[in-house]
């Protein structure tokens, strides 16, 4: 039984001021959300081949050089849903300025999601174009897009290295231990609290103390670290911590940063690190070379003898010549219950281990469990779960079987189809009636008084058709949720060990709190639990 609900049209809409897309005084009337949203609006007015419940997405100050961006992301898991059929964007460029990106989502990505797209301002229709490529003329304007985003970035880079020159930040943050300069744009400030935390580390390491004696001392005194005191303090850029606060400890990496700050003998350094392709979310460090120095920007903490004799501590710690890459079904996914840091990897003995390396470079402050934990241990738990999780999608299978009958599925689309067939005669016999009243065998009152009953008719039955739907599509979520549960399930539901590929379907997270307590986290644990509420929900109302 296939049934086709109403289709959904999205409108994506985008603006970026880093592209362009706005002008000095961030108003482009042609570009702008309201302008995006009226033009389109307007099309689909205009259109009556599309129709249906219109989502809107927006993207507002998201640059289009990648596809990172919150708007285009949900509008794109609402589609591998199902839940939207039609994509109109005003013109290639709001959808994005990256040319090969562009082009897969348009011949590839959407065509297997069944979905029709359109670019207004390019006249692109993929129902025009059917199966065939995008067209040259769509290609070139595509191309165009993506070459003026690589001379927009130039660009700016090249501003951004005038002001670099001149010592001055092109950034709204400033390193822990100075703040932005309010009177003075680019230019910072001394912080005089967090500044003398950073002495006081100079000052440990001139004595010889290495960063992990630091640390430890550090927490002894119970100093705040940056992430926790750029949040009290409000200052912007701070990051949204993973760990609990009560675990945002000192170690020997923080300590370490600290101390390889050239900025706090008063320099300026911009340029640290580089996008390597426009669009990239990714960043490279710049060689030192690269990087652009401007010294005596700022108050320094401390003098260049101090930094470079401090800086001696952090360089004899020797990096290691050679890195073993360990592989492991759960690799990245186990994390400690208490700071929530990936455990690290170790093989010390018969078997190899995973530990929390944070509970060893912060000391007694840690809440963190100082063990270590046998990885075939937790394998195995791992592997119980999900046989356990198996046995559950059974059971769904056959209380989905109970209360949503296929047969009782098909008997409500044909109602369904019943009652959209009464609205095209009762549409017939309006237009009757307008006829009949056209050709003066109806009253002018005689046609108002039957319009309007019809017009009732029409509205109550269109409203029955839309509860129906809602709920026909409501018991369709939960029976293929469960068929494609199962189908999966089926594939491994026999594995006698846990394997890469059922760890990388049906893992998200494993908290390990100590040698006793773990927390396992499925891929797909909400689903299964709105499907059983769904059912219990079901039992409950016989």
């Amino acid at each position: 039984m296939i049934f086709e609900p109403m289709s959904c049209i999205a409108i994506y809409l985008r603006v970026s001021l880093a592209d362009g897309d706005l002008g000095l005084n961030e108003k482009d009337e042609s570009n702008s959300i309201e302008n995006q949203r009226l033009l389109i609006l307007e099309y689909l007015k205009a259109n009556n081949s599309i129709a249906g419940n219109v989502f809107e997405y927006v993207d507002d100050g998201y640059t289009g050089t990648n596809f990172d961006r919150p708007g285009f992301i949900r509008m794109i898991e609402d589609a591998k849903k199902g839940v939207i059929k039609v994509i109109v964007v005003k013109d290639l460029s709001r959808l994005g300025r990256d040319y090969i990106a562009v082009g897969d989502y348009i011949e590839q990505i959407f065509p297997m999601l069944g979905i029709r797209f359109i670019a207004i301002n390019n006249y692109y229709d993929s129902w025009e174009h059917g199966s065939d490529a995008m067209g040259f003329d769509v290609a070139v304007n595509n191309l165009m897009n993506t070459l003026y985003s690589r001379d927009l970035s130039k660009k700016t880079i090249a501003s951004k290295q005038t002001l670099w020159r001149q010592g001055l930040s092109c950034s709204g943050s400033a390193p822990f231990g100075y703040r932005p300069d309010p009177d003075h744009k680019g230019k910072w400030l001394l912080d005089e609290d967090a500044a003398r935390t950073v002495r006081m580390i100079f000052d440990l390491a001139l004595e010889g103390k290495r960063t992990k004696s630091i640390a430890l001392h550090l927490n002894e005194l119970g100093i705040q670290t940056p992430g926790i005191y750029n949040r009290e303090k409000k200052l912007w850029g701070a990051r949204e911590m993973v760990a609990p606060e009560k675990e945002q400890l000192w170690d020997s990496g923080k300590v370490g940063c600290i101390l390889r700050r050239y900025e706090y003998t008063g320099a300026f350094i911009g340029g640290r690190t580089k996008v390597p392709t426009v669009g990239s979310s990714s960043k490279q460090k710049r060689s030192e070379d690269e990087q652009i120095v401007t010294e005596n920007m700022h108050p320094a903490i401390v003098t260049h003898d101090e930094f470079y004799q401090a800086n001696e501590v952090v360089r004899k710690l020797k990096k290691a010549e050679y890195r073993i890459t360990n592989v492991y079904p759960l690799k990245g996914k186990v994390r400690c219950g208490n700071c929530k840091r990936v455990l690290s990897y170790v093989e010390n003995g018969p078997e190899p281990t995973l530990f929390c390396r944070k509970s060893r470079l912060t000391g007694k402050h840690s809440g963190c469990c100082k063990a270590s934990y046998s990885l075939r241990r937790i394998d195995t738990v791992v592997m119980k779960y999900l046989d356990r999780m198996f046995g559950i999608l059974q059971w769904l299978s056959e209380e989905t079987e109970k209360y949503y009958p296929s047969e009782v599925v098909d008997q409500q689309a044909k109602q369904i189809r019943k009652l959209e067939r009464d609205v095209e005669i009762l549409k017939a016999e309006k237009l009757r009636q307008y006829e009949a009243y056209a050709e003066g065998i109806l009253s002018k009152e005689e046609y108002i008084r039957k319009k309007e009953q019809i017009a009732q008719k029409i509205s109550s039955t269109q409203q029955e058709v839309m509860e129906k739907t809602n709920a026909l599509q409501s018991e369709l979520e939960v029976t293929q949720s469960v068929e494609a549960l199962m189908e999966t399930s089926s594939h491994y539901e026999d594995e006698p060990r846990l394997t890469q590929e059922l760890s990388d379907i049906y893992v998200d997270t494993v908290f390990v709190y100590d040698t006793e307590r773990v927390e396992i986290v499925l891929n797909n644990e909400d689903v299964i639990r709105g499907i059983i509420d769904r059912i219990q929900e079901k039992a409950g109302k016989r």
